[in-house]
């Protein structure tokens, strides 16, 4: 079978990364934005948990530790993308659409209201790109 990326060794990684060096590639990638990086590596432990079942060798330590390293990449990713496109919508205290109501409550005048609803659909078109995108991460990096 033809494969995208070359396997990266479960057991490998358990046996001779700690905690703080996983931290500090995951670290490293977001820094870099390195998604594709996150792809490969994402690719590579499907690859080789895949070939680890098929041997039989799938202890519910190899599992957790697959779960726990396949979370983080996607942890990293998902703040990636939030990095590369953010959005007014992250964050609650900036949230346009109370901006609107009250804008409408408080009858101010029809251009500041126009402009929340103008901010706010910018803000919701950013996030589908980035939730579009982290999408397509998910579906390339699927072994």
């Amino acid at each position: 079978m033809h494969r995208k990326y070359p396997n990266v060794s479960i057991i490998k990684i358990r046996e001779t990364l700690r905690t703080k060096d996983w931290n500090n590639f995951l670290f490293s990638c977001y820094i870099k934005k390195d998604v594709e990086c996150l792809k490969r590596t994402l690719y590579g432990i499907q690859a080789d948990m895949a070939d680890l079942t098929k041997m039989g060798v799938d202890s519910n330590e190899l599992l957790t530790l697959f779960l726990r390293l396949q979370t983080s990449i996607e942890k990293c990713a998902r703040k990636i993308f939030t990095k590369m496109h953010p959005c007014s919508l992250d964050d609650s205290k900036n949230n346009l659409d109370i901006k609107r109501r009250l804008a409408v409550k408080s009858n101010l005048n029809t251009s500041a209201i126009d402009y929340a609803k103008i901010e706010f659909k910018k803000s919701v078109e950013a996030k589908r790109k980035r939730d579009a995108e982290f999408n397509q991460f998910i579906k390339d990096s699927k072994f």
